[in-house]
């Protein structure tokens, strides 16, 4: 659905952001000046990815996903209930 394609797009952004946080982050660790600004910039990031997770997690259990998964010629179908 397109509500689960934004979620999906916006949960790949803000992966990306926090990796690219954790790096910054890393960065700086002998830089106390900058070492403060980027743990909080990486706080944030961290609790956007969290916040998507959970309202994806949220859709799926409302749109009842159906998840297939094809394993050599077997072919298995779940279904939320």
């Amino acid at each position: 659905s397109p509500l689960q394609r934004l979620a999906a797009e916006r949960l790949a952004a803000c992966w990306l952001q926090v990796h690219a946080a954790e790096r910054l982050y890393a960065h700086s660790l002998d830089k106390p000046k900058l070492n403060d600004y980027y743990q909080d910039h990486l706080d944030r990031s961290h609790r956007r990815f969290e916040s998507i997770l959970r309202t994806s997690a949220h859709i799926q259990r409302l749109t009842g996903v159906v998840v297939q998964l094809n394993v050599g010629a077997q072919q298995v179908n779940i279904a939320n209930p």
